[in-house]
């Protein structure tokens, strides 16, 4: 084994252990994206389901707002149905506000896109480093491999960016500088 073997193989290694590395890290943001989509997305449905179900119930539903308050009449229970009408839009507004901030619907998708790459990549560079390896393009495979990897990350961070922005940003600002 030359000393260049060594060097590729030391790459090789720092590239393996780099892919596991980042394909955790975006499996796990996927993962943490998508249950904020979930969450939302359901907490949503349910306030929307209680707003219409008060509002076209408020007859049956101001009966027994009167019995528990020991109120009577249909202005009482107008106002409760009206006021909880009101609370519950407020509060689907606000989470659906934080959805429209935060996109947690394109953000898992983005990592989970990435992910998918780099796990393509893993397996790409696990099957090419099986013996028998050969010696003469073994170098200029794992700088390619390297390459890849590079190009992947960019291509997640100018995506990210542009998700994050309001506006879509000069092309200057998204590029990779070595």
């Amino acid at each position: 084994m030359s000393e260049s073997d060594g060097l590729v193989d030391s790459k090789l290694a720092y590239l393996v252990s780099t892919l596991n590395e980042q394909a955790k890290a975006f499996h796990r943001r996927a993962v943490w994206y998508r249950w904020r989509y979930y969450i939302s997305t359901m907490t949503n449905v349910t306030l929307s389901a209680f707003i219409t179900v008060i509002a076209g119930c408020r007859p049956d539903f101001g009966t027994v707002v009167n019995e528990l308050s020991g109120s009577s009449g249909a202005s009482a229970t107008s106002v409760v149905a009206s006021n909880l009408t009101l609370g519950l839009a407020a509060l689907s507004t606000l989470v659906s506000a934080w959805g429209a901030f935060f996109s947690p619907r394109d953000s898992w998708l983005l990592y989970f896109s990435t992910h998918g790459r780099l796990r393509a990549l893993q397996e790409v560079v696990a099957f090419e480093s099986r013996p028998p390896i050969q010696a003469e393009g073994h170098s200029a495979a794992v700088k390619s491999w390297f390459g890849e990897y590079e190009a992947i990350l960019v291509a997640h961070n100018a995506a990210w960016l542009q998700l994050r922005s309001s506006s879509r940003l000069p092309e200057t600002t998204i590029r990779h500088s070595r």
